[in-house]
């Protein structure tokens, strides 16, 4: 696509994206029933940020989880960030859902190779690989630590970032271990978004290996001295809009938080944990830090 044409799409789309970022600070995602087997809501929730980028979270009712997944479309190539928890293409047909918004968004008849990357490598960020391998359109990296350094030429991990180019779109893959050893986070140029899977989001940020943890952290709010950031999107909501936490397993959130989290909730996180040498439960309004037992 000419670069002056992308160019005229990219300001056509800024009050999209903007008006769109303001909805999502107060967009209130189904979050389960309180009889999920009465209950209708689609498998997946889609939510378009702008024209080349989508949020999507599973139904809370098929799994608890629900986690939030991630499609940044580029002019050559496509990347989604995390597959859910979901295996079963019958319950939840993610990727022929995707494949119909690329086929809308490209037009082509002929859509690119899609990148399929993972936030982590647990298994309510993964369970949906198959789905894509089968589906014949994607290529799907493996979630395991030595799969992304491979990918992102990233050997002496957690040092380093990887850039990559979708076609007049870049987003750049950070090592942001802690949570898990292979924990990712990615920054999006186009949206000035910051994804963070488990490592930050708003609920219980469970921490394996706590001087990684305090480093990602620190990494994180380094980026966010580097580059723009309008807002930080994880994978999950645990928290109601007062702070207090949902039952894990539960399959209905009343009165749930809404998704971002901003800079400053990540700057509080770090001024606390910066001089925390052990492990140790630290409660916010937003999330809580949870020191669990490492090696999972």
């Amino acid at each position: 696509m000419n670069r002056l044409i992308v160019a005229v799409l990219l300001l056509l789309c800024t009050p999209l994206l903007a008006d769109n970022l303001n909805q999502l600070k107060t967009h209130a995602w189904y979050s389960g029933d309180v009889n999920c087997e009465l209950a209708t809501a689609p498998a997946v929730e889609t939510f378009q940020l702008d024209a080349s980028t989508y949020i999507f979270r599973q139904n809370k009712c098929l799994h608890y989880e629900a986690p939030f997944l991630y499609l940044f479309l580029g002019d050559k190539q496509a990347v989604l960030l995390d597959t859910g928890a979901i295996e079963s293409a019958e319950k939840m047909p993610l990727a022929s859902h995707i494949k119909n918004i690329m086929s809308a968004y490209y037009q082509s008849g002929k859509i690119p190779t899609l990148m399929v990357l993972h936030s982590h490598n647990h298994s309510d960020h993964v369970a949906g690989d198959k789905q894509f391998i089968a589906a014949g359109f994607a290529n799907v990296i493996g979630a395991k630590r030595e799969n992304v350094m491979q990918f992102a030429n990233l050997w002496h991990w957690p040092a380093g970032q990887f850039e990559f180019d979708l076609g007049n779109r870049r987003l750049m893959l950070y090592p942001t271990p802690g949570h898990q050893h292979g924990a990712i986070s990615v920054y999006d140029q186009q949206t000035q978004i910051l994804y963070t899977g488990d490592t930050f989001y708003p609920g219980r940020l469970y921490v394996r290996d706590w001087l990684q943890f305090k480093a990602s952290i620190a990494k994180l709010v380094s980026i966010t001295q580097q580059h723009p950031v309008r807002g930080l999107l994880g994978a999950h909501i645990e928290i109601d809009r007062h702070g207090h936490e949902f039952e894990v397993g539960a399959k209905f959130h009343h009165n749930e938080a809404f998704l971002p989290l901003s800079v400053d909730d990540l700057k509080d996180l770090a001024s606390k944990i910066t001089h925390l040498d052990k492990p140790r439960e630290v409660k916010f309004k937003n999330f809580r830090v949870v020191p669990v037992v490492q090696g999972r």
